[in-house]
């Protein structure tokens, strides 16, 4: 019985209506491509608990594309880009990268036939046509690309390992990791809030000298 443990919102994606670190996981499947997979990244570290994860399918090439499907894809979403990359990415957002997967072949087979078959009840119209150019552009080129699932870490570990060492070298109890309001808003960071044993958070205004 999932009912009291199960609730659905509806919501801006863009604006997310949650408090600072409010989730163990978030898991977002063919979804973030509406933001953009860099905003997303920026947009939703916020509402993750400190260590907790993300998880996020992104349309990725998986081998050199060809000629057909990159002119495809950049009118439709220019940010497809290599696994490679998509990972550099991840890193520069501040997450630690955990892992990837691609998804099956045979699930994105089955998506597009499902797809086609349900086109054909729709009048003609640029939406069935755009889709019918995707499905054509898929059957040509198949091993192009795919969803790849990333899971990735909201990373804190690195830097309070640095400042409890720190902090410890010089005898002190406590030290203040200061942090102007706007870059704590976007951590997901408080006034306060104790990071570990030793480090407790300073948010300063974003004018602080």
């Amino acid at each position: 019985d999932l009912d009291n443990r199960v609730y659905t919102c509806q919501m801006d994606m863009n604006d997310l209506d949650y408090p600072n670190c409010e989730f163990d996981i978030v898991f977002s499947e063919a979804s973030a491509y509406i933001m953009g997979l860099a905003k997303a990244l920026k947009s939703w570290k916020r509402v993750l608990k400190q260590n907790c994860y993300l998880v996020v399918s992104e349309l990725s090439w998986i081998q050199k594309p060809s000629k057909e499907s990159k002119k495809f894809w950049k009118t439709h979403y220019s940010e497809i880009d290599t696994i490679e990359n998509k990972i550099a990415l991840i890193k520069d957002e501040g997450y630690e990268f955990i892992d990837y997967f691609i998804l099956p072949k045979s699930d994105f087979e089955d998506y597009y036939a499902n797809l086609e078959s349900n086109l054909r009840t729709l009048d003609d119209n640029d939406f069935k046509k755009d889709f019918k150019k995707e499905i054509e552009v898929y059957g040509n080129n198949s091993g192009d690309y795919s969803y790849v699932y990333y899971i990735m870490k909201k990373e804190m570990e690195q830097m309070l390992d640095g400042a409890e060492q720190v902090i410890e070298a010089m005898g002190l109890k406590i030290g203040y990791l200061g942090i102007k309001e706007h870059t704590a808003e976007r951590l997901g960071f408080t006034h306060g809030q104790k990071l570990s044993k030793h480090v407790e958070v300073h948010v300063l205004p974003n004018v602080y000298p």
